[in-house]
């Protein structure tokens, strides 16, 4: 259940906007938050709450059980992976599912959270291979990581603005080119034990265990940058960048730290003595920290380690996400919290939160397509002007998006100017009257861009055979690991032909020849 108060001026930061019950535990996923301002939040079940931003449900449905957050396309494709079943999924605003992909060989490795490029593929990690795949679910191309080690991908694959990918395995950095050639390897790190994060020049962060924990600073040439340690204490959340380099990286046992752009640590934020654990930060545009930590506290915390605000019941084991509009999101058992701050969505720094951004692409490649947002003035209850502070990204200036006026007034109307795909004004074309606050603006959102989902539900496999030698079919997922269909046969005409369910077994096949009949 939503509850919201009616609130027309800014509310004070900390304040709980309204609250929603999801009737199972939330906590460990974050939700993402779509162009529009609609949440997807995954329960413990694998259920999709779908709600508007003011927190009323608009519906739920069953979907994948993940361990990872979901991740939603510049086209509005929710994608989640699927878990027992090893799969990445892919549904349309309906939750209707688009296209499937099934990975294979480890029968213990789970498919991670996607990375997207830039050219709308999809990046994953599945036991030993890195996949980045077309929308019509075929293999763009394939990395096999397999060593002596048994390198299983442990996190998503994160982007770089230029397209590099970085993947953490079991006991190693990789670095893949866009194109999906294995740019370096470093095998000497230990174990990655965060998500990973990339700055401006393409150096990657992550804390790594090994005789002792250590956080990392690696350079675009896989060459080590600095190293600090933690006295052998390990991590409880992934590391976020500041506009200034700053890293934020919360310490088990000791508490949330900012190391400098040389790996000294700036200040530490001690745990209170009864929790555990903080969470990993999002970072607002106005200099904020936001994170949660075991105790459900939830901190609103200044660039110099002192406290702005905290607010006791509402933080949660899971990370917040902070919204363009100055929501912070968080996540406490089985509640969905929604409170006032002071910022007005994300710092614009190379990595602010621990996906990324508020759709978890993982991927600093693009600007991915956002809503603007604005707030109004008014003088004697007529509406003076709109002040831009988010300009979005993603808008066409052939179709400016609407803007609606919503207070205790009547009559204003106004337009959008767009360029280079942002709002950058908004002139007023009628002032109304009797407003006695400044309205809320509503800027609508950029279009999604358009797309092809192509799914395959049979294939026609036509092959031509030798009568009177033996064969075994054998179908594939990836074009690496393969597995028999049916029994060995003799066949009885040089031209075979079978027609076969796809999203069952595999998409591609092959024969081979077995012995003599």
């Amino acid at each position: 259940m939503a509850l919201l108060p009616c609130v027309l001026g800014a509310a004070e930061p900390g304040t709980m906007l309204w609250r929603y019950s999801a009737g199972e535990d939330i906590s460990l996923r974050a939700p993402a938050v779509g162009v529009d301002g609609t949440l997807y939040l995954e329960t413990s079940s694998g259920q999709i709450h779908v709600l508007l931003p003011n927190g009323e449900r608009k519906f739920a449905k069953a979907a994948s059980l993940s361990y990872w957050a979901p991740t939603i396309g510049v086209d509005g494709t929710l994608y989640l992976p699927g878990y027992p079943k090893e799969r990445m999924n892919a549904y349309d605003a309906s939750l209707k599912e688009l296209w499937s992909f099934q990975t294979s060989g480890c029968s213990d490795c789970h498919v991670t959270g996607p990375a997207l490029q830039a050219d709308g593929r999809v990046v994953i990690g599945g036991g030993f291979t890195v996949f980045s795949i077309r929308p019509n679910t075929t293999v763009a191309w394939l990395v096999d990581l397999t060593s002596p080690d048994g390198p299983i991908v442990t996190f998503p694959p994160v982007i770089a603005s230029n397209g590099t990918i970085y993947v953490a395995t079991f006991r190693a950095l990789h670095a893949i080119s866009p194109a999906g050639s294995l740019r370096w390897a470093r095998l000497d790190i230990g174990q990655p034990v965060t998500s990973l994060a990339i700055d401006l020049n393409q150096s990657v962060y992550f804390g790594a265990g090994g005789t002792e924990y250590s956080f990392f600073c690696i350079g675009s040439d896989g060459k080590n940058r600095w190293r600090t340690g933690f006295g052998g204490r390990t991590f409880t959340g992934s590391p976020v960048i500041g506009i200034d380099g700053t890293v934020y990286i919360p310490v088990t046992d000791s508490g949330m730290h900012a190391i400098d752009a040389t790996g000294k640590v700036k200040w530490v934020y001690p745990l209170p003595s009864r929790a555990t654990q903080f969470t990993s930060a999002v970072l607002g545009d106005d200099g904020l920290i936001y994170f949660g930590d075991s105790v459900r506290m939830l901190y609103g915390m200044k660039s110099d380690g002192t406290l702005a605000w905290s607010r006791r019941g509402s933080g949660g084991t899971g990370r917040p996400v902070l919204a363009p509009d100055g929501t912070l999101y968080s996540a406490a058992g089985g509640n969905l919290f929604a409170i006032a701050t002071s910022s007005k969505g994300m710092a614009k720094s190379p990595w602010p939160s621990e996906d990324h951004d508020l759709r978890n692409s993982r991927s600093a490649e693009l600007p991915i397509a956002q809503r603007a947002f604005g707030e109004s003035k008014s003088e004697d209850g007529r509406v003076t002007a709109v002040t831009i502070y988010e300009p979005g990204n993603g808008y066409d200036p052939k179709f400016p998006p609407a803007v609606v006026f919503r207070g205790l007034g009547r009559g204003a109307s106004a337009h959008a100017i767009v360029e280079g795909g942002q709002v950058v004004a908004i002139e007023i074309e009628d002032p109304g009257s009797g407003y006695t606050l400044p309205p809320l603006v509503t800027i609508g959102s950029p279009p999604f861009v358009p797309g092809l989902s192509i799914r395959t539900e049979t294939v026609r496999v036509e092959m031509h055979l030798t009568l009177g030698e033996k064969y075994q079919l054998e179908t594939s997922m990836d074009l690496v690991n393969w597995a028999p269909v049916g029994g060995p046969f003799a066949p009885e005409q040089e031209t075979f032909v079978r027609i076969f369910n796809v999203r069952e077994i595999g998409q591609y096949f092959r024969a081979l020849q077995t012995a003599s009949h």
